[in-house]
């Protein structure tokens, strides 16, 4: 039986047990009531200590609920921080983005106006060039034009010296050499002249360039020597000089503790 169908009268402690118990019928179900409703209350006491002893573990499991609730409210929290920040950073990029475009603009029209001073510069080293390459031809034809002159110079050089000479010598009154002085030996004259002339130029050109050469040999074979007696000495002294020395030409002093 539940307790909700147990109808128990209603008495106070004033009023007697007797007058209650009227009769036996009543006493009987009285007692039953009472019984079914110790019962109860060891029922009751039961679950009582049951839910006494299984107390700290509920309080610890609201707590751990607590705890959880608490963390995901944090949780929450920093999911709203992350996503605040998430778009900070977005904006962040995108102004990075935009300064890098705009320094990379900036960076190519330096570029350009780099370019164009450098083709300027081209061009006007092409000019210079040009007018150079000019300048070159009109030196190489006055060069061309020297040259020839100076050919034509010493052409005239070498036909009229010996002439000269010979006329002077043929026209003198004193004869010099004791061959006679007639045409036959004037012709034979300026052929040799005509002849030794040129050979004569010719090895005082050869001697003066083997001088040059010769004078140039001397002056690298003493360079030569005097770098080879320069090694030598380094060398002696690299030999001479004690290992222990922080530099070659100087001992360390020995240092007595």
């Amino acid at each position: 039986m539940n307790s909700s169908i147990l109808i128990l009268p209603s008495w106070t402690p004033k009023k007697r047990l007797s007058g209650l118990l009227q009769t036996p019928r009543q006493t009987i179900y009285y007692l039953r009531c009472m019984n079914l409703w110790i019962a109860m209350v060891e029922k009751e006491y039961k679950w009582l200590m049951i839910n006494v002893r299984l107390a700290p573990k509920f309080t610890s499991a609201v707590r751990s609920l607590k705890n959880l609730e608490k963390s995901f409210q944090s949780l929450e929290d920093r999911e709203t921080k992350f996503g605040f920040l998430d778009r900070y950073f977005d904006d962040a990029a995108d102004i990075l983005n935009l300064q890098l475009n705009l320094e990379h603009n900036e960076f190519n029209q330096h570029a350009h106006g780099l370019n164009l001073q450098t083709n300027l510069i081209s061009h006007e080293t092409q000019e210079l060039n040009r007018r150079s390459t000019e300048a070159a031809i009109v030196n190489s034809k006055a060069s061309e034009k020297t040259s020839w002159t100076m050919l034509v110079n010493m052409v005239l050089l070498w036909i009229t010296a010996p002439t000269t000479l010979l006329l002077q010598y043929f026209g003198s009154e004193k004869a010099m050499f004791s061959f006679e002085r007639n045409p036959r030996t004037f012709l034979i004259a300026v052929v040799v002249m005509f002849t030794v002339l040129p050979l004569l130029t010719s090895a005082i050109y050869l001697f003066q360039r083997s001088h040059r050469s010769l004078l140039w040999l001397m002056g690298f074979r003493t360079k030569g020597s005097s770098q080879s007696h320069d090694d030598e000495k380094e060398s002696s002294n690299l030999q001479h000089c004690p290992t222990q020395a922080a530099y070659c030409g100087t001992v360390e002093p020995e240092v007595k503790l």
